[in-house]
């Protein structure tokens, strides 16, 4: 990428939302921090996105390596970083679910899972 990509991106105050980054999510986050964003940044990881096992995972950037980092995320998610986070609690319109099931059928193979990460083969929908 440009020199000045992530400079940029890391000094805006707009709202940052990367799409299927999930799996990439560690080194966004490195990028970022590298340019100096703003460590109270809210972030928000949304998990299984629009889908009935929808989950949202939030923390600020300064808590993002306790909380998050090295986390597997299943598809589709998207990254959101940015004062809109917040709002997430007032206008939820989907509950988390807490479900590691799959709402797709995953394609090809998936990544063994940890023995931490509990997550169930997928649910057929379709």
């Amino acid at each position: 990428m440009a020199p000045g990509y992530w400079k940029e991106l890391a000094a805006t105050d707009d709202t940052l939302v990367f799409y299927m980054s999930s799996e990439t999510l560690d080194e966004v986050i490195a990028q970022l921090t590298a340019h100096h964003i703003s460590s109270d940044k809210l972030l928000a990881v949304v998990e299984q996105a629009t889908t009935p096992l929808q989950h949202v995972y939030s923390s600020t950037l300064a808590n993002y390596n306790s909380e998050m980092k090295g986390r597997r995320f299943i598809s589709p998610s998207i990254v959101i970083i940015g004062k809109v986070v917040a709002l997430h609690q007032q206008f939820a319109w989907l509950p988390n679910s807490d479900s590691r099931e799959y709402y797709f059928k995953p394609m090809g193979s998936l990544p063994a899972a940890d023995k931490t990460d509990n997550i169930s083969t997928h649910v057929s929908r379709a």
